[in-house]
């Protein structure tokens, strides 16, 4: 009986540790950069891109930008609510670049402390008759707190490593997200 109490306990572990795997290599595999293909001009995918009147259409509902009525400048600020746990998160993100039609560059800031969390890069560039765009994320807090954490051990080193892929990797997976829609809010589709 034993025997068979401890097999059962060893297929539930092999089954739970498999699929926390896949969930990670899932989460993990695109790295720090989304992309993806726009049927439309640079200029009109730009100009969507930095529409506050058109984000409100295309981010997650709940997001606020603010000034609205003109094209995003350095130093604007999007609100954007999120789930973390079971409670409602505001990420604050500030508009650093403009470079139209090519560069929009946003820092994803807290609110307690002002602290830089994540920087993203939407870069825009066109392939044959449509327009591109890779959004990549860096994260220098990140960064140093795993440079840290690698400094103090190495196992510690590594799960502050895994666990900086899986946060960059959630950003990427949220932005598809929302390329997808700004895609389909562009070319006029379903989403």
């Amino acid at each position: 009986m034993l025997k068979w109490i401890l097999g059962g306990l060893l297929v539930i572990v092999v089954v739970l540790g498999g699929t926390c795997w896949y969930g990670y290599n899932k989460i993990t595999e695109g790295g720090s950069t989304a992309e993806t293909a726009i049927a439309g001009s640079q200029e009109h995918v730009f100009a969507a891109l930095i529409d506050p009147d058109s984000m409100i259409a295309w981010m997650e509902p709940g997001a606020t930008v603010s000034p609205r009525g003109r094209p995003l400048v350095p130093g604007d600020t999007l609100r954007v609510r999120g789930k973390v746990g079971n409670a409602n998160q505001d990420m604050r993100w500030i508009v650093r670049s403009v470079t139209a039609p090519n560069l929009l560059v946003l820092e994803l800031r807290t609110d307690s402390t002002n602290s830089m969390v994540m920087i993203r890069r939407d870069s825009l560039f066109r392939r044959n008759d449509s327009t591109i765009i890779m959004s990549a994320f860096d994260s220098p807090m990140i960064d140093s707190a795993g440079a840290a954490a690698a400094d103090s051990s190495k196992m510690v080193g590594g799960m502050m490593n895994s666990a900086m892929k899986m946060v960059v990797g959630g950003f990427r997976m949220l932005t598809i997200e929302e390329l997808k829609q700004l895609k389909a809010h562009i070319e006029g589709t379903p989403r």
